[in-house]
């Protein structure tokens, strides 16, 4: 299942104050280029509004791992674009997306909504992608992180790996053609194209290699999938996940680690377009990233990582780090001041969750000024003692060289 996102820049998102919260937002504009060079044409996901009402949720960054923030209650495709109305859940993360969101619309900032979708038919004009059907799996907020830390997720094609498969152990064996050939019997592949006779009950019974492959969790088997339709099954590149014993699919750390050293070390003989490179290298990381997550320090990091990262803090001056700090504790204190100030005025105040952490800082903070003053006082230049004879004869000596006594 190969994920497809698109940035609505022009969302032009609406709150309304109404129990919990309800927004209302266009997920996608038609008929106009973006920067991907593609065009979501007029009424794309019509065919499956019932499905993404029904199961699609409202999340941030498409973070699959992350509660929903709001539940769908109606989509519709208008003159402009993919109408999406949703109300918020009552949760901490969903009322604190939905307070963050109003407060960049109140300052005049952008919120950004980036629709999640699966590609069922497209067509390229020239270098133009045109996508004619797509199904719609979910609405993100692209703006809104709840971790400021947190990277930005890319919006266009590439897996999900929050929302992918599981990783097997660490020691799991791998050898790539015979998972490759374990892959092809799963999905019941005969002559080049998928049919049902794997009897898997996950697929159409028929269908091109690319729609069988979008549609099911296959997708995640590959570093990388072209983005037009294919029967081969060659084009798959970069195998990173085998056939378990009970026949489910499971990611293999060894795979990802030889996947990541030829794409390191052997990029121009894949047959992989250069273009393609970031996405798959994304892809990649994402999966090095759940690996420290469930390995610890014993995880493989990427090759173009190497064994140690660079300190974000290299190079910077004292009085450049001292500035941002300064800066990011003034936006801290201005972000927390807002949102009380927007619960009073709703009647509401601030919740548990946010009272733990704003005290958790202010702890932190306070045990970090005891430790500075103590540097200071440290560092304080120890005054030059004064040695009153000493400075009696100096004088003496300097009006003896200097003046001469009258007979």
């Amino acid at each position: 299942m190969v994920i497809e996102r698109k940035t609505c820049e022009q969302a032009e998102v609406k709150f309304v104050d109404e129990g919990t919260g309800i927004m209302v937002g266009y997920g996608a504009k038609y008929g106009n280029i973006d920067r991907g060079n593609e065009i979501m044409m007029p009424n794309a996901p019509d065919k499956y509004i019932a499905e993404y009402v029904r199961d699609g949720f409202i999340g941030v960054n498409h973070d699959y791992k992350a509660n929903p923030v709001a539940m769908i209650t109606d989509a519709k495709s208008d003159s402009n674009g993919f109408l999406v109305t949703a109300r918020f859940h009552s949760t901490t993360l969903a009322q604190e997306t939905r307070t963050t969101a109003m407060e960049r619309m109140a300052n005049g900032k952008s919120v950004l909504l980036s629709l999640g979708y699966l590609v069922k038919r497209d067509e390229w004009a020239g270098k133009t992608r045109k996508l004619h059907e797509v199904f719609p799996l979910e609405t993100s907020f692209a703006n809104v992180p709840m971790n400021p830390l947190a990277a930005a997720v890319s919006v266009k094609s590439f897996h999900s790996a929050s929302a992918a498969l599981p990783l097997a152990p660490l020691d799991e064996p791998w050898d790539a053609s015979q998972a490759e050939q374990r892959l092809i019997i799963r999905m019941g592949q005969k002559n080049g194209r998928y049919t049902d006779g794997g009897g898997t009950g996950d697929m159409a019974p028929e269908g091109s290699t690319s729609d069988i492959v979008q549609s099911t969790e296959l997708g995640y088997a590959w570093s990388y999938l072209p983005g037009a339709a294919y029967d081969a099954f060659g084009v798959f590149k970069l195998p990173i996940a085998d056939v378990a014993g009970d026949g489910s699919l499971r990611v293999v750390p060894a795979a990802i680690k030889e996947a990541a050293d030829l794409v390191h070390n052997s990029w121009s003989s894949l047959g992989i377009p250069d273009s393609e490179l970031p996405k798959v290298k994304t892809v990649l990381d994402s999966y090095f990233a759940r690996m420290r997550d469930e390995f610890g320090a014993t995880a493989p990091l990427p090759p173009w990582e190497g064994q140690t990262k660079t300190s974000p803090l290299a190079g910077l001056t004292l009085e450049d780090h001292s500035e941002q700090v300064l800066a990011a504790l003034t936006g801290y204190t201005e972000r927390v001041t807002g949102i009380n100030t927007i619960r009073t005025k709703s009647g509401r105040k601030l919740g548990a969750d946010s009272r733990t952490r704003l005290r958790t800082v202010t702890e932190q903070i306070a045990s970090m000024k005891e430790t500075l003053d103590a540097l200071l006082a440290e560092s304080e230049p120890t005054p030059e003692t004064v040695n009153v004879m000493t400075e009696f004869v100096r004088y003496q000596k300097t009006i003896a060289e200097h003046f001469t006594p009258r007979v």
